[in-house]
């Protein structure tokens, strides 16, 4: 079995409960059945959003190359990276470890391309992820390009709430998530993890129209580590 890196911290609440997941999704008889993982939470690690918004001067990749070769050296055999805005960076971080990446962003629209019955996508994210095209770089599907009045909500959601210990009620998030599917989404990708952590507290799972970007994570991770 490979041993999983885990890059984390961004935020705290997202990487335990990716954590959480890869332990319900294995599928395991016993302690040794689970995933070796190796899992950095490297919460003070600078805003990745604030960053590329121009709002802070402070790089956070420097930080996350120095913690990806940490869990190298430490004998990781691949590593993930639970922040979708962090992906901003992927091709850097990737070019300082000899070890694999697996990229989330990359793996979500992968899986997307590939279902004809997709044909508008919305994406639910930070305002940084959404200024660094990190899942449009990926995507071959029309994407749905929300106001700014709707990419606030999603922030508050975010920033207000999941990253601030609140929790976000079905209503509230039905609320935002459905001004992508009134303007013609089909699915509309969970891509940030604080966001992945509502549908979790809301039982949302089995809902088709969400595409959980945590969750595809996840099921690549148990995968590629038991291959």
């Amino acid at each position: 079995m490979k041993t999983v890196g885990v890059l984390g911290g961004m935020g705290p609440k997202a990487t335990v409960y990716f954590n959480n997941m890869i332990i319900e999704n294995t599928e395991a008889k016993c302690d040794q059945d689970h995933l070796n993982m190796i899992v950095s939470v490297h919460s003070s690690i600078p805003d990745r959003t604030a960053y590329l918004l121009g709002k802070s001067r402070e790089n956070p990749i420097p930080y996350l190359i120095k913690d990806a070769k940490m869990l190298e050296q430490a004998g990781c055999d691949f590593l993930v990276l639970t922040c979708n805005t962090s992906h901003f960076g992927i091709d850097e971080i990737e070019k300082s470890v000899s070890i694999p990446i697996i990229n989330m962003p990359k793996e979500v629209c992968e899986i997307i391309n590939k279902d004809d019955r997709i044909k508008k996508v919305g994406l639910m994210a930070t305002i940084g992820t959404l200024k660094a095209k990190v899942y449009e770089r990926y995507l071959k599907k029309e994407m749905f390009h929300a106001s700014d009045e709707i990419n606030n909500k999603v922030m508050d959601l975010i920033y207000n709430k999941v990253k601030v210990g609140k929790k976000v009620s079905k209503e509230e998030f039905y609320n935002v998530l459905n001004l992508f599917l009134d303007n013609g989404c089909d699915v509309v990708i969970m891509g940030c993890t604080e966001l992945s952590v509502i549908i979790s507290d809301n039982h949302l799972e089995n809902d088709e129209k969400i595409i959980d970007s945590m969750k595809i994570l996840v099921d690549k991770t148990i995968l590629y580590a038991k291959k």
